[in-house]
């Protein structure tokens, strides 16, 4: 899929894999599995914060034609899901999942799971329930709602949303190359190619007929599997599907550049321009047009992070952004809900140290109804008092996973070694027990009132809009007004280089693997080294397999699990930051292996062709970043964030190629000190070691 002839591409392949032999044919799989014929289950006891539910039953293959049915039935329980390499974000909070276990307070979230598999696979559906519930209840809910969907037609109401939400998923699935090339090679390996062209003609032609038929033909109590993981002992255990670090990501870094006008574009051939705006009332609105495009994405920004926290409420950033959309004036959180998966669109608001932010996905001719909705949801919340309730239980739990989370408590650990107690960069952003405990209506409403408004709000919209002048206008009519006096905060202090190193072990049990992360303080993004520091850092951790470190430490000696590093450089400051998963036996020699790494980064230039490989790879991968709307917006946002200017990205090129090895080099030697890293590690006790 792209900008190329079939014919001339084609002829490329052939020359150059053609010559190949085929090899001998694989033989075909003719064995098939029996079909269950009674329930199975497994109960694990184990030190965990809360207990975790997953029902699995057999399911065809992707070929079936009841696949079709399966997935709008999959719709029907718990909204529809991203297809192929990506999607639209999670829809499914007016489904039946939703309703039974985590509108009703038994669950902190439930959902259900069919994809498109060459052999028979799976339907499965999963609960966390939240502390207290018993698991009972749980089981019995899910059960009731699998026997509901086998036994009553789902109404044309319900049908219709399910609908929406699975044919809008599919549209998402084809923004940008990737995708639709992902999603073409799916379909050719599970069944053929073409039927990625009549995929949504299967769907739409799914009656309720078709979906009690394949509950009662698939989703019997004889033909499943259920597993339940329930807490013993002191919770020291932890499911890691919650805040678990992810695997680092490429962000688009900074210059000097200067801060861009109150309207300026910058275009480049083959890509519609990048424009900006300004609201009287001090929004900035960034956006790209895309008229063809099916789909928009918006992001809109507010300066409100958990840095705001006063000291005794922290986590009241990511409390009051959970709070937005559980209702506002004249609209409940469950029409909140029915009125976004109605439209087959998606809108969250989260929260991080710095910002709080609100994302929807829609289609284009639901635009309007989704800012309107947004308008809502940021200008006038009502912050029900059962909805509070229901979101505390919810952080507690997050809380209690976090605190039992290997990646996460030795990530926390290492940045107290580098902040100061109080700094928000040494607590996490939603909290403590204690302190999401005493937060209350007052708190919230106080938070939204005072961090709110339109002078640190910056909105990015791409995707189906004639241009940006509609973009504002939409805007315009629903915030246009708006003049809440909020200011932009006083940023922290950045953390300061430690004078020797340190390390700090937290002890979790019931674990069989420790987990690593160092950290050391690095410049602000501004900063003329930090092209070469980021470049050096990606042959150190990121480039390949995760750089020299697991080539080396995970690889050649066998330390680790996985090995990274990645830069994480904001406006005043930033962090080096160094993460491992180990044996607990294997801590010192991972450590001194990474350790020896950042040496020899100081120690001796970068080879020319890791130089090489680097720059492509930084350069290569600008095309894949911007071919998705959510790509974009997030691309523009961090332009205004760092003053980079809208052709920023025409000029990133020039300024990665003209690095050299010793810039490499040095940029490591002023910014890296391998003897005076600070260091978290989380692991079991040492009884339970091995």
């Amino acid at each position: 899929v792209g900008d190329f002839g079939a014919e001339e591409l084609f002829g490329r392949i052939d020359r150059a894999f053609g010559g190949i032999p085929a090899g001998d044919p694989v033989p075909p799989v003719r064995a098939t599995e029996p079909p269950q014929l009674g329930e199975r289950r497994i109960t694990l006891r184990r030190p965990t914060p809360t207990a975790y539910l997953r029902v699995a039953y057999r399911a065809p293959a992707g070929k079936h034609t009841d696949t079709a049915a399966l997935l709008v039935a999959d719709a029907v329980l718990s909204g529809g899901k991203g297809m192929g390499l990506g999607g639209g974000g999670p829809m499914g909070r007016s489904a039946r999942l939703y309703r039974a276990l985590v509108a009703s307070g038994l669950a902190r979230s439930a959902s259900s799971d069919f994809d498109l598999y060459v052999d028979p696979f799976l339907f499965s559906i999963g609960a966390t329930a939240l502390p207290g519930t018993a698991p009972e209840r749980i089981e019995a809910a899910v059960d009731a709602e699998v026997a509901r969907l086998a036994t009553e037609p789902v109404p044309d109401h319900e049908l219709a949303r399910a609908m929406k939400q699975v044919r809008a998923q599919y549209v998402y699935s084809g923004e940008g190359v990737t995708n639709q090339a992902f999603w073409l090679g799916q379909m050719e390996i599970v069944d053929s190619y073409r039927r990625a062209e009549t995929f949504v003609a299967e769907l739409a032609a799914v009656t309720p007929e078709d979906i009690r038929r394949v509950a009662r033909t698939y989703l019997t109590p004889a033909a499943r599997t259920i597993g339940w993981l329930i807490p013993a002992g002191d919770g020291g255990g932890s499911a890691t599907d919650v805040l678990a670090a992810a695997m680092p990501f490429r962000r688009w870094s900074i210059g000097g550049a200067p801060a861009p006008g109150p309207t300026e574009s910058a275009a480049r051939t083959g890509r519609a321009p990048f424009e900006r705006t300004e609201l009287d009332n001090g929004i900035v609105i960034l956006g790209q047009a895309r008229p063809d495009a099916p789909t928009v994405v918006v992001r809109m920004r507010f300066e409100a992070g958990s840095a705001n926290d006063p000291e005794g409420r922290e986590g009241l950033a990511a409390f009051t952004a959970r709070m937005l959309a559980r209702g506002q004036e004249g609209r409940t959180f469950e029409q909140f809900n029915e009125a976004t998966d109605d439209l087959g669109a998606s809108l969250g608001v989260e929260a991080n140290r710095t910002f709080v932010e609100l994302g929807l996905r829609c289609l284009r001719e639901d635009l309007p109804a989704m800012l309107d909705l947004a308008a809502d949801v940021l200008r006038r919340p009502s912050f029900p008092e059962d909805e509070i309730a229901k979101v505390r239980n919810e952080l507690m739990t997050g809380i209690r996973e976090a605190e039992n989370d290997t990646r996460s408590a030795a990530d926390l650990a290492m940045r107290r070694l580098l902040y100061p107690v109080g700094h928000p960069s040494a607590r996490r952003t939603i909290g403590t027990a204690e302190s999401v405990a005493a937060i209350g209506r007052d708190d919230l409403v106080a938070f939204h009132r005072d961090r709110f408004g339109p002078k640190v709000l910056t909105v990015a919209i791409v995707g189906g809009v004639a241009d940006l002048a509609e973009a504002a206008g939409l805007i315009g009519a629903r915030f246009g007004d708006w003049t809440a006096h909020a200011e932009p905060p006083t940023p922290p202090p950045p953390a300061v280089r430690p004078v020797e190193p340190a390390q700090v072990r937290v002890l979790i049990p019931a674990k069989s693997q420790a987990d690593l992360a160092i950290g050391f303080p690095v410049p602000e993004r501004s900063h003329p080294d930090h092209y070469a520091l980021d470049t050096a850092n990606l042959i150190l951790g990121r480039l390949g397999l995760m750089g020299r470190l697991g080539a080396n430490v995970r690889d050649s000696q066998g330390l680790a699990y996985y090995a990274y590093s990645q830069v994480e450089s904001g406006r005043e400051g930033g962090v080096w930051v160094g993460k491992a998963g180990v044996d607990p036996k294997d801590i010192e020699r991972a450590l001194a292996g990474i350790e020896a790494e950042v040496q020899r980064l100081r120690d001796e230039p970068v080879a020319e062709d890791e130089l090489a490989d680097a720059k492509s790879y930084s350069t290569g991968v600008l095309p894949l970043a911007l071919e998705s709307n959510d790509g974009v917006a997030a691309t523009l946002l961090a332009l205004e964030r760092f003053d980079l200017g809208l052709d920023y990205l025409d000029r990133y090129p020039a300024i990665i190629n003209a690095l050299t090895r010793e810039d490499l080099r040095a940029a490591a030697v002023a910014h890296l000190d391998p003897e005076r890293l600070v260091v978290g590690v989380a692991m079991p006790p040492e009884e339970s070691e091995g």
